[in-house]
């Protein structure tokens, strides 16, 4: 779940598990930051080869460290106009 300036919280079937501190940014325009966000943290899960097939058994270090980044960029994202012109470089 994405939460703007309050950054954003990983849940399972389980239940909340994770959260990711928010990034103070000078936000221009929040147009496709959610887009971000998700695009951001499935390119991270497949940097540690996580796929639908064996995610049940993700260390959850690694789901903070998806989550972390994704928040990352996704605040990264809102500091320039547009959505996919305002993404940032891998």
């Amino acid at each position: 779940v994405t939460k703007g300036k309050d950054g954003a919280d990983l849940y399972t079937k389980d239940g909340k598990i994770l959260s990711a501190k928010a990034y103070k940014v000078n936000a221009v325009d929040t147009t496709g930051a959610g887009d971000c966000f998700i695009g951001s943290f499935l390119w991270k899960l497949s940097q540690y080869e996580v796929f639908p097939n064996n995610i049940e058994n993700l260390p959850v270090e690694i789901l903070q460290i998806c989550l972390d980044f994704a928040n990352e960029r996704a605040s990264l994202s809102t500091t320039k106009l547009g959505a996919i012109d305002s993404y940032p470089e891998k």
